[in-house]
């Protein structure tokens, strides 16, 4: 007697989203860029006034059930780490700089959030996946399946932000740099 197969509940990613900042001073302009090029974030090619470090991690197990491989335990976690500067400006600090600093540190929270958004995305293109792809006739095929599609998800992941940092040199030309 074959019994049937309950579905597959492939549950929505789970995102773990922190912002970190790191502190800078001074009430020049100069001064503020010095001090993010001295404090800000490394990353293996240089330091930067803000990163998103994001990343998301999939897994599941399958199993036969009634002559059909099922996915088991479908998960996707999202984790996105943001740094940014945080500056209080001092008494008497020129209102032209605090403006542009308000300025730079929206475009910068933007560009950051670019980031982070296509970690968001790729959690729900795996999921999706996972969703499209709950069964298959045998568990290697569907191992198969899973693994290519999703490996194919991440490498565009990665090629969105290369290009994004590329396409806006790192945020500049959508109002991160600070040309005073």
């Amino acid at each position: 007697m074959l019994f049937a197969v309950p579905p597959v509940v492939v549950p929505e990613p789970v995102v773990r989203e922190h912002i970190a900042y790191y502190e800078i001073t001074g009430s020049r302009e100069e001064e503020l860029v010095r001090e993010m090029n001295r404090k800000g974030p490394t990353k293996p090619d240089g330091r930067y006034w803000a990163i998103t470090d994001a990343g998301v991690s999939w897994s599941y197990d399958v199993r036969l059930a009634g002559g059909t491989c099922v996915l088991v335990k479908p998960s996707v976690l999202v984790t996105i780490d943001i740094t940014l500067p945080s500056w209080k400006p001092p008494l008497g600090v020129d209102a032209t700089i605090v403006a542009k600093w308000n300025r730079m540190l929206d475009a910068l929270k933007k560009h950051e959030d670019e980031h982070a958004q296509f970690s968001r995305d790729t959690g729900d293109a795996l999921t999706s996946l996972m969703r499209e792809h709950a069964s298959d006739t045998t568990c290697a095929r569907l191992d198969a399946t899973l693994r290519a599609r999703g490996r194919a998800i991440l490498d565009a992941e990665k090629k969105r932000n290369a290009e994004l940092d590329a396409r806006t040199a790192h945020g500049s030309s959508e109002g991160v740099g600070i040309a005073w």
